[in-house]
């Protein structure tokens, strides 16, 4: 609350971060699924992520009506199942990964199945 000039470069730092943020730079976190045959969102669906270390399910996420998902993993090797909800309100597996290095911490792979 102190006018100095430092204060007002970095309220200036803010709102430029502010409007970049708005304009869309920013980073994107989730990974987005799609069906192959319409190329819709694959809608409400089921990802879940095994170790390939240990083969066990670490996560499972669900789908967002965008088809997008989120996940967040500690550094390793992992490999999805996506699993797509049917008309009856059960879930099939329609698609396992490959391999996935997740350096970062986060998996965030664009899938057509």
């Amino acid at each position: 609350f102190v006018p100095a000039v430092f204060n007002f470069i970095i309220l200036g730092l803010y709102i430029i971060l502010g409007i970049l943020i708005s304009l869309g730079f920013k980073p994107k976190t989730y990974g987005l699924i799609s069906e192959k045959e319409t190329g819709f969102p694959l809608s409400f669906g089921i990802v879940r992520v095994f170790s390939s270390e240990i083969g066990k399910e670490m996560f499972q996420r669900v789908i967002d009506k965008f088809g997008r998902y989120y996940v967040l993993v500690p550094k390793g090797k992992y490999y999805l199942k996506i699993e797509k909800k049917m008309d009856d309100g059960s879930y099939s597996n329609v698609f396992t990964s490959r391999i996935i290095n997740a350096q970062r911490g986060i998996i965030q792979n664009n899938f057509v199945v």
